[in-house]
């Protein structure tokens, strides 16, 4: 992994990085202080899972907190001791026995890709999968590999009490597994209370978000690692008592449809040069040092046969991409469940920026289209080349001008860019999927083979600003800069908000100056307020 230093230190000296980073933490110290007058446990959760929700999506200089995290291991030691659960046998007793844990899955999301891959590639295991709170309908491919592998799909009842879904979560975990895995959001109490309890199978928390913070630590005997950026926080800054990586799971399904044929099917010529970007919409959010939809206007423009296809921004979704880089060749394909041939069709794929999307990459570079990283990552978080089995084929471009240069070349030189595409297929495939992946795999296995359950406490964490956070706050500084960040916490957690929380976080709005005194942002809190009142 790449040294800090290596990389530009233009945050350091971004004043606007800089206030945002310290406008969060001054909000998430007050918003935190407030649990000392929460006596009631389950309010004592809901209350936590809204800060965490804010620390999660407005980065506040930390990655985990014992102050936010600790009373809800607290909680679950006095959680009401688990009865004896009825007998789950093993429907294939030979096999391990691991129970997948997570908060939500969607349609299109790297985790859930993550939880199916898993499971695809590990037949020597049985797994299942609980999900603490679903919204909307579970994935039909993920209940179809569950189903496949033999385990169990359990979905914990909506209407149930966050106490009372973490200790049905400890019930099924001691009904007989082996290894319980955390894919769960960050912000996500249930797990935490859940094993709180050594009374417990070994847990892995897989790291999954490694770039923000996230509540786990505490329940965690083991931090799974995607790559050596996240492996590098999990040890400095997450207190993971032990610390391993696990590249990210591919399954390829064998293809009969070739690439001309997926074109036809999307009347696209075969003449024209298809490049292709994958990725929800804030992925692609305009920073002071990288604007993905003006450079690729620049790309168009020199090359009169090229097209870009974007799936995961709609055309509703569009109109501020457009207006930086209007071209009838920019296709905004919105949510597509199955890409699978749109990367058939792609001769070159450019990664979102300045967030990359990694799962849906590594999945259309393990198909053979040529990728192209974003360039000058300013910090270690955006950088993946070294991490995910490119072998040096594939690097990130110093400066804007050389990565234009980079994709001109590729659409000029076909063979060139074919030979590549087969090279890196050849490289991911070795790494993610196989005997390599299993043999991570059989580590992380081995490691928990003899392990106990140890859930601990963890440290008072303080803001920090390396240059990790600070380029992290410059993003959500970009990405939100004209909204009241503790307004849109509120909107995120209305229902589990009591009035008085509401005019708490009012008030640390106002005291933080995030609160704008416009017409709408006016409106908007007036609204809530009615609305609750009416409740």
């Amino acid at each position: 992994m790449s040294n800090p230093a290596d990389y530009s230190n233009e945050f350091a000296a971004s004043a606007r990085a800089s206030a945002f980073g310290r406008k969060c933490n001054a909000a998430y110290k007050k918003m935190a202080r407030r649990l000392k007058l929460k006596h009631d446990p389950e309010a004592v959760l809901k209350w936590t899972r809204v800060v965490a929700g804010f620390a999660w999506t407005f980065h506040a200089g930390r990655y985990a907190d014992g102050s936010l995290e600790n009373p809800l291991l607290e909680i679950g030691r006095r959680l009401e001791e688990a009865p004896q659960p009825d007998a789950h046998p093993a429907r294939h007793p030979a096999k391990r026995r691991v129970l997948h844990v997570a908060t939500t899955l969607y349609d299109i999301g790297g985790h859930s890709r993550l939880i199916t891959n898993w499971i695809h590639n590990d037949k020597s295991s049985e797994h299942s999968l609980l999900l603490t709170d679903q919204e909307g309908d579970i994935p039909q491919w993920m209940m179809q590999a569950v189903a496949e592998n033999g385990g169990e799909l359990i979905s914990l009842p909506a209407e149930s009490t966050l106490l009372k879904r973490a200790h049905s979560l400890r019930v099924i975990a001691q009904s007989g597994f082996d290894l319980v895995v955390l894919h769960h959001h960050p912000n996500d109490v249930v797990p935490v209370v859940a094993f709180a309890s050594e009374d417990c199978p070994p847990v892995v928390a897989m790291n999954h978000a490694d770039h923000v913070f996230w509540l786990g630590s505490t329940v965690a005997d083991l931090v799974l690692n995607v790559r050596g950026f996240g492996e590098c926080i999990s040890a400095t800054r997450r207190f993971a008592q032990r610390n391993l990586l696990l590249p990210l799971p591919l399954s390829i399904p064998f293809l009969s449809v070739t690439k001309a044929e997926a074109r036809r099917r999307f009347n696209i010529p075969q003449e024209q040069t298809v490049l292709l970007s994958i990725g929800t919409r804030y992925k692609f959010t305009r920073t002071e040092t990288h604007d993905f939809f003006a450079t690729v206007a620049k790309i168009l423009a020199q090359n009169p046969a090229a097209h870009l296809y974007i799936i995961g921004i709609s055309r509703e979704e569009s109109h501020e991409h457009l207006e930086r880089g209007k071209d009838e060749r920019l296709h905004f394909l919105g949510k597509v469940e199955d890409p699978t041939l749109y990367r058939l069709a792609a001769d070159i794929y450019l990664d979102s920026m300045p967030y990359g999307s990694l799962t849906a990459l590594l999945e259309t570079a393990a198909l053979g289209v040529c990728p192209v990283l974003m360039y000058a990552p300013p910090a270690p978080q955006y950088d993946i080349s070294e991490d995910v089995g490119f072998s040096g084929l594939v690097t990130c471009a110093p400066s804007e001008a050389e990565y234009i240069a980079t994709v001109n070349r590729l659409i000029q030189q076909p063979n060139l860019t074919r030979e590549i595409g087969a090279e890196v297929r050849g490289g991911l495939l070795s790494h993610h999927q196989g005997e390599k992946w299993s043999e991570y795999l059989a580590d992380v296995y081995e490691t928990l083979q003899n392990a106990r359950h140890h859930p601990v406490a963890i440290p008072d964490t303080e803001f920090m600003e390396t240059v990790n956070d600070l380029a992290l706050c410059d993003f959500n500084s970009a990405r939100y800069s004209d909204i009241s960040l503790i307004r849109r916490t509120v909107e995120a957690h209305f229902n589990a908000l009591t009035l008085k929380d509401m005019i708490s976080l009012f008030l640390i709005s106002l005291s933080v100056r995030d609160l704008r005194f416009s017409y709408k942002e006016t409106r908007l809190w007036l609204l809530m307020f009615a609305s609750k009142l009416l409740r």
